[in-house]
């Protein structure tokens, strides 16, 4: 999940900061061909994609789920993004361009500082939506080594006994990290919040 959020946000930044200030062909039609990917329900993409894992030898790998976590958090992650970053001033782009800033110089010294909170909230939907997924981890691992927590806890029930203690214990364990990492983001998002409010 943290590897995942972390590819995603860069590929999210890059191709949302592209959608909503950089003008070429089709960028509409592009944006909401992204858009409808993300509108497949999971079930739909389970068997293509278990094909598809398992030609390239990644079943049962981390690897493998980290692909495909990747390629279903994207599209939700570009179009909540390009609709944040539109609404950067463009005065404050020309600035910088006047100063002599290229492009990336510009979105990484510029734009993502500004949208440091709107980024820390797409990366709190991207890590719980890895973090939680049960359908795809499901499909890609079937064996105890490969399995996330989320199938590991459903394991845990049979059709003569529930481990309940063991559940609850794991399900604990489970949401620690999550909930570390919303502590983490929402500081920045806090930040983020007030900033400029005092200024006159």
């Amino acid at each position: 999940a943290s590897v995942t959020t972390v590819v995603v946000m860069v590929l999210a930044v890059l191709a949302g900061y592209s959608f909503a200030k950089i003008v070429f062909p089709f960028r509409t039609s592009l944006l909401l061909l992204i858009l409808s990917l993300r509108m497949l329900p999971v079930i739909v993409m389970m068997v293509p994609t278990y094909i598809l894992v398992q030609r390239l030898g990644l079943v049962n790998t981390v690897w493998g789920l980290m692909i495909v976590y990747t390629a279903l958090q994207v599209p939700f992650a570009v179009w909540l993004l390009s609709v944040f970053l539109q609404d950067i001033a463009g005065e404050l782009e020309d600035a910088a361009r006047v100063d002599g800033c290229s492009r990336l110089g510009l979105l990484f010294r510029i734009v993502v500082p500004l949208a440091a909170p709107q980024i820390a909230v797409v990366s709190i939907f991207v890590f719980l939506g890895c973090w939680n997924d049960f359908s795809m981890a499901l499909v890609l691992t079937t064996t105890e080594a490969a399995r996330t927590m989320p199938v590991a806890l459903a394991g845990e029930q049979s059709s003569y006994e529930i481990r309940w203690g063991l559940m609850t214990a794991a399900a604990i364990v489970h949401s620690v990290p999550a909930i570390l990492f919303i502590l983490f983001a929402q500081r920045y998002i806090v930040s983020g919040m007030t900033l400029g409010a005092m200024k006159g």
